[in-house]
């Protein structure tokens, strides 16, 4: 007993351990976020013609910075405890009361479209791309000039339609190992299980874009930065975060552990017909966490937070047939683990403002007062800040509880042996806080309306800027004084840190698998094969299939 608990003290001390600080003022260093692809990256034309719209109902969540997935082989997840249980452990006749399994598996995700409107605002896939302040740009969802596209014909407005299809890949092998503690030979009392994923996590958003209006050739006279297209906007150097990668077949890989779960448990009863156990655990981070580089990075484990699980497994035998050696079982388990907070990089929006994090900004009077100066030398244009480098901060992020259910149909005989189950995974939504907030931000102003000669509107602000609307004169505060700019200053209140968490989520999956099974052996064996479905009732989730292979062996 002094063991188990001097082991428990050692677990209770690992979120002392690996906790971290968070002490980063505004704007946020971007050395690890290296650029993915050139900046002469080009459109691809792959965006398809017939865009169906989506289902209102499949859209709850749009214009989120963060996804947060559920990683595989954890918890009671059906490819980690199929074919797992109590009886395992004993399975060898005066053994040592152990066992291990290895399970290599992989998947990928479905529904790109609906998982695109996670993050793109207007709960929309696909998005009208356009220059301009004419009246042919009201149906447009993002002003083109946000992300510096300007083009040099005054007649044509740069036009196109751009395209999200995210998906996800994995694969990878968990590794499994489950001791008896105590002396005796009954199927009850403490043991220590141990598992770890190591994965290799594939994220490809699919950025497709279609040109329809060129707008003729990029204006890099008054504007000595100016991108050709989204394609290129999205990796342009001024962006240090929320990028997007090249084209539709780009994507960004991460391999690693997916954390280390420890467990000790209790076998309460164990034997023919009945076994129940509950177990305590922590789950250490080995993964990574999200950094704002890229959208849809790849995250392996549960983005570095420290994890305090507990649950318990039941199975009770309702037939058998002992003649053949056939039964039937049926098993639920209950895994339950609450989350630590952290410090991670996230990006998000001013309230009521869908993608606002890209919009250009101030980050002082000097800098708009600097802008207003150079706009007699058509230089003003330039001498701001994209706001995707200031509205990506470093921020506290409340992990909370999660919870799996999953009960199961199990037939065994003699030596094969068939499972078939729902899992039920429901999340809490993360609460994120600020770190430290500069309250000198201001949007810049829409100046493209006005002659750069006059110089009165380059350098002024606007409360009311959107990603998509053109404004008007009444919206802006021109720079007559310092306390005319700092009346549109974005205060922390102002900031909407929802879009930079993950909701809340539900996750339904059915599963099934087959095995056969050599317990007369010395060292008893069994083999298995199975694959799953998971789906989510609307678009905070993720739609995704996964195919597993099972060995494991008993001691």
């Amino acid at each position: 007993m002094k063991k188990f608990l001097m082991l428990i003290l050692m677990l209770s001390v690992v979120p002392a351990v690996v906790a971290s600080n968070c002490t980063a003022c505004c704007p946020v260093d971007d050395s690890c976020c290296p650029k993915v692809c050139e900046s002469s990256c080009q459109p691809n034309g792959c965006c398809p013609d017939d865009c169906e719209e989506l289902d209102p109902c499949d859209c709850r969540v749009s214009a989120h910075s963060f996804f947060r997935v559920r990683p595989q082989f954890q918890g009671a997840s059906p490819e980690k405890r199929s074919f797992w249980g109590m009886d395992r452990m004993y399975a060898r006749i005066d053994g040592k009361h152990g066992a291990f399994q290895v399970v290599p598996f992989g998947g990928r995700s479905g529904e790109a479209r609906r998982l695109a409107s996670y993050f793109m605002p207007f709960c929309k896939a696909e998005l009208l791309v356009q220059g301009g302040g004419d009246p042919d740009t009201a149906d447009r969802d993002i002003d083109a000039r946000v992300f510096n596209i300007h083009t040099t014909d005054v007649n044509v407005n740069f036009k196109s339609r751009i395209c999200f299809r995210p998906q996800q890949s994995v694969a990878g092998v968990g590794l499994n190992w489950r001791q008896k503690l105590s002396r005796n030979d009954e199927e009850k009392g403490f043991w220590f299980e141990a598992s770890m994923p190591i994965v290799r996590v594939r994220n490809a958003v699919k950025l497709s874009e279609t040109v329809l209006e060129s707008g003729g050739s990029v204006d890099t006279t008054d504007y000595p930065t100016a991108q050709a297209n989204m394609t290129s906007a999205f990796q342009q150097a001024a962006f240090n975060f929320g990028r997007v990668p090249c084209n539709c077949n780009d994507g960004l890989s991460k391999t690693g552990v997916a954390d280390l779960d420890l467990r000790i448990g209790y076998g309460w009863m164990g034997d023919a017909i009945c076994n129940m156990e509950s177990y305590l655990g922590v789950l250490i981070p080995t993964g990574n966490k999200v950094t704002g580089c890229n959208i849809f990075e790849p995250i392996v484990g549960h983005n570095h937070h420290v994890g305090f699980e507990f649950g318990s497994s039941f199975a009770y035998q309702v037939w058998i047939n002992e003649e053949k050696e056939r039964a039937l079982w049926i098993e639920t388990s209950i895994h339950s683990i609450y989350f630590d907070k952290n410090t991670q990089r996230r990006s998000f929006d001013v309230k009521y403002s869908p993608w606002s994090r890209y919009l250009p900004v101030y980050t002082s009077f000097a800098q708009a007062q600097a802008a207003n100066t150079a706009s007699m030398t058509n230089k003003g244009y330039t001498l701001y800040t994209p706001g995707i480098n200031v509205f990506t901060q470093d921020v506290k992020v409340h992990g909370r509880f999660q919870r799996t259910l999953n009960t199961a149909i199990a037939y065994q005989s003699s030596h094969f042996m068939a499972e078939g189950g729902y899992n039920f995974f429901v999340r809490d939504a993360e609460c994120v806080e600020l770190c430290n907030w500069c309250n000198t931000v201001a949007f810049l102003a829409d100046s493209s309306v006005d002659s750069a000669s006059t110089g009165d509107a380059i350098g002024a602000t606007n409360r009311f800027r959107s990603i998509n609307k053109q404004n008007t004169d009444n919206d802006k505060v021109f720079l007559a004084d310092g306390s005319n700019y700092n009346a549109t200053v974005i205060k922390q209140e102002d900031l909407d840190l929802s879009s930079a968490a993950s909701p809340a989520q539900m996750q339904h999956t059915f599963y099934g698998t087959v095995g056969y099974r050599w317990d007369d052996r010395e060292y008893p064996l069994f083999v298995s094969l199975g694959g799953s479905y998971e789906f989510a009732s609307d678009n905070s989730g993720m739609d995704r299939w996964l195919v597993w292979g099972k060995i494991g062996m008993s001691y």
